[in-house]
């Protein structure tokens, strides 16, 4: 399972 916050990066990547 990746860490919550693994996910949130990743967003934040496409975001900006």
């Amino acid at each position: 399972m990746e860490h919550i916050g693994s996910q949130t990066a990743r967003a934040s990547k496409q975001s900006f």
